[in-house]
C-alpha cells in the first residue's frame, strides 16, 4: 500500500466514498482552534479551486463547495447569515460592490496623509511602489 498524506478537512461521507474504493483513511475528530484553522485553510483552498475553474460547471460546482465551507465555518463560529447580510449591505451602501468591475492598479497617498501608516503597516495588502519601480499591469 502507498501512503498519501492531506492533512486537510473533509466532508464528514468522504470516508464512506473511499471505503467503497477500497481505500482506507486515517481520520481523527478536530475541534477548537484546530478546526477554525482547519476551516480557515479550507476556504482558502475552495476559493483557489474556483479561480481554477474553466467551466460554467465546474465554477457552480467549485461555489457550491466554497460556500458550503463558509456556512460550516459560520456555524461553528456562532455567526449567522443575517449577521453577514447585514455587515454587507453596509459595506455596500458605504463603498458599492464589485460589480463595475474597477480594477485599482495603484493610489498615491500624500506623505501628510493621516491615513499613510495604515497602508504602510499593511504591506502584504498594500505593496508599496518605489520611484524607480513600474507600475504593473
Amino acid at each position: 500500500m502507498i501512503k498519501f498524506q492531506l492533512r486537510k478537512l473533509g466532508r464528514d461521507r468522504i470516508e464512506e466514498t473511499l471505503e467503497k474504493k477500497g481505500i482506507a483513511a486515517i481520520v481523527r475528530k478536530i475541534e477548537g482552534e484546530e478546526l477554525l484553522m482547519a476551516f480557515r485553510q479550507k476556504i482558502l483552498e475552495e476559493a483557489i479551486e474556483v479561480t481554477e475553474a474553466q467551466s460554467k460547471d465546474d465554477i457552480i460546482a467549485e461555489l457550491g463547495d466554497l460556500v458550503d465551507v463558509l456556512e460550516c465555518f459560520m456555524e461553528k463560529c456562532a455567526i449567522s447569515k443575517e449577521q453577514v447580510d447585514r455587515v454587507r449591505a453596509e459595506k455596500q451602501r458605504a463603498f458599492g460592490t464589485f460589480r463595475n468591475g474597477l480594477y485599482f492598479d495603484a493610489f498615491l497617498v500624500p506623505d501628510d496623509s493621516p491615513y499613510l501608516q495604515e497602508y504602510i503597516d499593511r504591506p502584504h495588502k498594500f505593496h508599496r511602489i518605489h520611484e524607480e519601480e513600474p507600475i504593473k499591469e
